[in-house]
């Protein structure tokens, strides 16, 4: 089966990573050397892939994320994280697992939300319900290690 392009997805993403970065949709377009307009019509004129590199690259996230194939901005690896994480008080591991209860809890709502529209792109569902997955099972190991260690 065929994936069709849909923009709304890459359109909602980089507004959002422009507000996060307190960016006008103009500045960010110059900063990038787009032509004015080209990220408001990202959800009716399909981009080269060029282009989509340059946004992942102007907002250091991947070229999954801004397509919508991933949840996560950037690739996580959890033997790079488990360093920092056993340095981490017992307070602040319990706030890093709320704030990925958080992220989860807010991504299942977005796919709800992309169903809800009837997006016709299940591969792109698929794509978001294995990425939370991934972000799941990484809680439940971080939870676990956390727990080994009778914190």
């Amino acid at each position: 089966m065929q994936q069709q392009f849909d923009g709304r997805i890459l359109q909602r993403r980089v507004m959002y990573l422009c507000k996060s970065k307190y960016l006008s949709t103009a500045r960010a377009e110059r900063k990038m050397g787009f032509a004015n307009g080209t990220l408001k019509k990202l959800d009716k004129n399909v981009p080269s892939v060029s282009k989509i590199f340059v946004l992942a690259d102007f907002f250091d996230v991947s070229a999954d994320y801004l397509l919508g194939l991933s949840i996560l901005k950037k690739p996580s690896n959890l033997e790079r994280v488990k360093p920092l994480w056993d340095k981490l008080t017992d307070d602040q591991q319990e706030n890093v697992l709320g704030y990925m209860q958080g992220i989860i809890s807010y991504e299942q709502s977005e796919m709800r939300d992309i169903i809800r529209h009837e997006t016709p792109l299940e591969r792109q569902r698929q794509a978001i319900r294995n990425q939370i997955d991934k972000l799941q099972d990484e809680y439940s190991k971080l939870e676990a290690i956390r727990k080994k260690k009778g914190r």
